[in-house]
């Protein structure tokens, strides 16, 4: 046994060379600190805080390595060498490129092991961003390309298969009339065949939400601590495949409440809320407060915080109090989705799983948006006003405010719009707020609303700036710019509305955002500049003109970067 460790120690020194606290500087400036080995056609650097990076040969402007057991290659050396069988099949295309150089390679699998098209783009981006200068640049580019074209079309991994075009329409075809049967069937008290259609659809379809969903229900109505462990299983399911769906979370917190994890009922049924707050969701979450342990009411901040924002949900849908009956839910059409008749039975998983707003804040490609933006996603797409697309790096999400920031790599300097001079906006003062409400559901363009600041709340716990121009998901993380065409605050949210009570935008004042700048000016590194000092007003077409291309959609991406791609 000694024997054979020896030896697999002496091919690991004869494989590869490694270099303790070298220096790496690339052709696009950034510079890397540690331990360097080199490996093929690339160099992996071992950084201070523990990741690992993989960097072509051919991105590399100089190697610094002190004791001399590094060197640099010709970068021609890195031009070569083999892709290493990338596996899956794709649909549409000519199938995965091949050849290049490790971190090419390193992609490709990447790509070819993602659940969804779009976290493919997110990789090949990534790679792009972080290898301006790679021999493999033109494949890469080709390979981000079908891998677009791919989420375009909505091609998705069906048992680890990419499926796309009549193929995928053909089988969602058949899981619609085996849902239907389903219905039909537990219509007329015959649960066991209903269930058996469901789970005929999950294993031919595993990514049907209709089907987990209505496995989830059958579970719950059947009642009982096995039935409740069995509709918690499928509701989260469907949960992770429609984040957005209201009636999946309160479901899910019916049944989290019957098993006794009272928390986790409280705050999925929020959740199911704040997507949609018509009476019967509201009372789902009344009455999932009302089971809570009297401790866990008074003690939990979570739970807490939900609390003061009930009884104005109560007054509006005329609610007493707690109800012995729970609504257990479906899903319903909304008017907002317009989905075709071959969509309509099931979206199957998204890969993107919501949209935000962000802008910059300096020329070197940092943005400021919403925390609940950020933290929302695995990976954070930019998408800019000439349609460009990259992968944003979380460079800090603040636990305390609803605030993050984020960075892109950028070989020219980005637009950005100035903080203005005061820490808050004069009453009255007019307001334009930019940005993307409801995502490309309303078109890939700016979007632009007008109003004025109505109120200053100094004492606001998360915001302190109350406008009455429109606001809408999709705007978080968005701009609130003066007349000056300054930034006046950072939206943050919106207030509830119905029928007879209109909503209102609220932000996060420059005051605020300033001291949040202060606080972590050491781990930032940001300069900012100063506000634009100008006596000349400008009008809304003026503000748009000059700041469309500095404000940005972020595409929220659930799907982990692979370790050896970050």
């Amino acid at each position: 046994m000694r024997m054979a460790r020896g030896l697999i120690v002496c091919l690991a020194l004869i494989c590869c060379t490694l270099s303790m606290g070298a220096k790496m500087t690339l052709k696009d400036g950034t510079v890397y600190e540690g331990d360097i080995k080199k490996t093929g056609g690339s160099y992996s650097v071992k950084l201070k805080d523990g990741s690992l990076k993989l960097v072509p040969a051919g991105d590399i402007l100089s190697l610094d390595d002190p004791t001399g057991k590094v060197s640099l290659n010709p970068p021609a050396a890195a031009a070569g060498s083999a892709a290493g069988g990338a596996a899956g099949s794709t649909p549409g295309g000519t199938g995965p490129l091949t050849g290049g150089t490790d971190a090419f390679s390193a992609t490709v699998r990447a790509a070819e092991r993602s659940e969804n098209p779009i976290i493919a783009v997110t990789y090949w981006q990534k790679y792009i961003d972080d290898h301006p200068a790679a021999a493999d640049l033109d494949k890469a580019k080709a390979e981000l390309k079908r891998w677009q074209e791919m989420a375009d079309k909505g091609a998705e991994k069906v048992k680890g298969k990419w499926v796309t075009g009549e193929e995928l329409k053909t089988l969602r075809a058949k899981v619609r009339d085996l849902l239907k049967e389903s219905r039909e069937l537990m219509g007329s008290n015959q649960t066991l065949k209903s269930v058996e259609k469901v789970q005929e659809v999950i294993k031919i379809y595993p990514n049907s939400f209709d089907a987990h969903f209505q496995l989830g229900y059958i579970h719950l109505l059947k009642g009982g601590i096995q039935q409740y462990d069995k509709a918690i299983a499928s509701l989260e399911t469907a949960s992770k495949i429609k984040s957005n769906s209201p009636e999946a979370l309160s479901n899910l917190a019916i049944a989290y409440n019957f098993r006794g994890n009272y928390e986790k009922a409280v705050t999925t049924a929020y959740k199911a809320v704040q997507i949609e707050d018509n009476q019967e969701i509201v009372q789902n979450l009344v009455n999932a407060i009302s089971f809570a342990p009297p401790g866990m009411r008074q003690n939990n901040p979570r739970v807490r915080a939900i609390m003061e924002e009930v009884p104005v949900l109560m007054a509006r849908h005329r609610i007493a109090g707690p109800s012995g009956r729970w609504a257990y839910l479906h899903p319903r059409e909304r008017a907002r989705e317009k989905k075709s008749d071959d969509d309509k039975a099931d979206s199957g998983p998204p890969g993107v799983v919501g949209s935000g707003t962000g802008f910059f804040i300096s020329a070197d490609g940092y943005l400021l948006t919403n925390r609940h933006v950020a933290a929302a996603g695995d990976q954070l797409i930019i998408r800019m006003s000439d349609g460009t697309q990259k992968v944003a790096e979380k460079i800090l999400v603040d636990e305390e405010q609803d605030i993050a920031i984020l960075k892109i790599k950028t070989d020219k300097p980005t637009p950005f719009i100035r903080l203005a001079g005061y820490d808050s906006p004069p009453i009255g003062t007019d307001v334009t707020v930019m940005g993307f409400p409801l995502g490309a559901m309303l078109g890939s363009h700016v979007k632009i609303t007008r109003g004025v600041v109505t109120s200053y709340e100094s004492s606001g716990p998360e915001c302190d700036v109350i406008v009455d121009a429109q606001v809408n998901p999709g705007n978080s993380g968005g701009p609130m710019i003066d007349k000056y065409g300054n930034l006046m605050a950072l939206v943050a949210m919106k207030t509830f509305a119905d029928e007879s009570v209109s909503s209102y935008g609220l932000g996060i004042s420059t005051g605020r955002l300033r001291k949040f700048f202060e606080k972590h000016k050491e781990k930032l590194k940001i300069t900012l500049e100063p506000a634009v000092k100008s006596t000349t007003m400008l009008n809304t077409e003026e503000i748009a003109g000059q700041y469309t291309k500095a404000t940005l959609m972020i595409l929220i991406v659930s799907g982990d970067m692979p370790e050896g791609l970050k």
